[in-house]
Order: C-alpha cells, then sequence, then structure tokens
C-alpha cells in the first residue's frame, strides 16, 4: 500500500522507535479487545536509521463493522488519534497516529479473513538479515505474475484460437482464485476481448497456494524476489519466463511506484534468466 495518502497534513515517517511505540499502544487495545492481528510488511526489518512511511496492522474482522472497531480505539486515544479514509476496495482505514505536537504517523487497519494469509501477502524481506535488495513489493508482484500464466484448462474454436480458458489468479485481498474467461459473446458470436464468466476463491491458506501451484516447495523459495526468479528460471521455459516478464513489467501497481532506471534493472535480470536458458 503506498505510504502517505495527504489526509492529515501533519503525517510524515517515522523511526522505528516510534513505530514500535504506536504499535505497542494500538497491539494494546486490540488484544484488549480479542481481535486476532498481524503487523504486516517492514516493520522491524530496515536497515538501522531508515524510516517507516506507514504501519500496516492486518485485523481479523468483518470489514462492514471495521469503522465502528476503528472508531471505538480512536475514541480510547482521542488525544492522539483521528480517524481517516475508508477504502472499500483494499477493505482498509486509515488513522493518524500523534507522534509530537506537529507531527503524525499514518495506521492503515486491513480487515482480512485470514492474518496468516495477509503476512504472506504483504511479507516482506528483512532487511537487517540482507534477504533481498528489492521490497516484498516485487516479489509479490513476480508470484502474482507466475501464477497468472498457470492455466487450468483451454478449449479452441475449429480454427485453432482459444475460445475458453480458465488460469490462477492470486488477489492479495483474499487468496487464490480460479477464473474463466471466454471469448463466446452472450449471443454467441465471437467477440475481441475475452469476457470473466466464472471467479471461484479456492484457498487464502499459503500453504495450499504454494503446494497447489509450485508442488513440494518451502516459504523461503518465494519468499524474496532473487530467489523467486531463480526458481522460475530453473523450472519452466523460456517462452513462459517471457510472459511472465511481461506481466510484471507492465503491472499496474509496478509501473506506478517504480522508478525507470529500476525498471530497466529488473528488466535486465529477466534477460539475463531468459539468456543463459
Amino acid at each position: 500500500m503506498e505510504a502517505i495518502h495527504k489526509l492529515f497534513g501533519d503525517c510524515k515517517p517515522i523511526t522505528e522507535e516510534e513505530a514500535n511505540n504506536i504499535v505497542n499502544d494500538l497491539s494494546s487495545s486490540l488484544k484488549e479487545l480479542g481481535i486476532d492481528f498481524r503487523i504486516l510488511g517492514s516493520f522491524n526489518k530496515k536497515i538501522e536509521g531508515s524510516l517507516y512511511n506507514d504501519i500496516d496492522i492486518a485485523v481479523k474482522y468483518p470489514f462492514e463493522n471495521g469503522s465502528e472497531l476503528v472508531s471505538k480505539i480512536c475514541k480510547e486515544k482521542e488525544d492522539k488519534t483521528k480517524l481517516g479514509k475508508i477504502n472499500e476496495k483494499f477493505n482498509t482505514i486509515t488513522i493518524s497516529y500523534k507522534v509530537k505536537e506537529d507531527h503524525d504517523a499514518q495506521v492503515d487497519f486491513m480487515f482480512c479473513d485470514s492474518v496468516e494469509y495477509a503476512n504472506f501477502a504483504f511479507h516482506s524481506p528483512d532487511f537487517k538479515k540482507q534477504e533481498s535488495k528489492y521490497k516484498g513489493m516485487f516479489a509479490s508482484i513476480l508470484l502474482q505474475s507466475i501464477i497468472k500464466n498457470i492455466y487450468v484448462s483451454k478449449e479452441y474454436f475449429e480454427d485453432g484460437v482459444i475460445k475458453t480458458y480458465t488460469y490462477y489468479s492470486l488477489s492479495q485481498k483474499d487468496g487464490l482464485h480460479k477464473k474463466t474467461k471466454t471469448f463466446i459473446g452472450k449471443r454467441g458470436n465471437r467477440v475481441k476481448s475475452a469476457q470473466l464468466v466464472e471467479d471461484e476463491v479456492i484457498t487464502n491458506s499459503p500453504y495450499q497456494i504454494l503446494r497447489l501451484i509450485f508442488g513440494d516447495i518451502d516459504f523461503e523459495t518465494v519468499w524474496c524476489f532473487e530467489k523467486l526468479l531463480d526458481y522460475l528460471s530453473k523450472n519452466y521455459d523460456k517462452e513462459f519466463i517471457e510472459r511472465v516478464k511481461h506481466d510484471f513489467l507492465t503491472d499496474w501497481e509496478f509501473e506506478l511506484k517504480t522508478p525507470d532506471e529500476l525498471k530497466k534493472e529488473f528488466e535486465n535480470l529477466f534477460n539475463d534468466k531468459i539468456n543463459s536458458l
């Protein structure tokens, strides 16, 4: 999630010590309310001296009742917190948390069915342990790009053109989907753009997702961009990797948040793997 939504004029990056103080305070409230939660992303994983743009907290709680929960927490801490934006697309509610008189921090409550899955979907490598050079966002986009290119089934028109196809899709919001698209229109005619006709959530268990897609591998294999790209190059052919490369480099989040120099770096990493096959 992008860090500063500019909802609060005083929201600024914070130190690790300040982040820990906020987490400890909000965690105490969530525990008292009996809420299952998990602190996500790079919290306590950045190198010394780094700043945190925001804090993401996954909470296992119905989103439709989320504003009541967050409002209750804000009321308990009305001298420190202020309710912000409710984002129905991503099931998040944002608050500001006062660090100093002229300095607030942003906290995003992310409502979900499974904090285990949220932790998997928004995983960050530990930069203190030098687990990766790149943010967890890039590993997530690569994993999604791989999965969307794994087809369950395909049907063809008589001339050999794809008619209907079923494939997997990974959503950070709710887990692994199985989707079916068709080039047959409502009137039975062939159309230019495939239409989604079925979308089923298969599982939000990280263990089951990895076993279903990759077979017998552990989390460490897909925990960072470098390891996942290495796995990709050792287990798939050039054509498949080219498709994954295209989807990775054209992903909306990648295009939106990645500087041109870094985009070129990722493109070169893919090309090196492809050319070595």
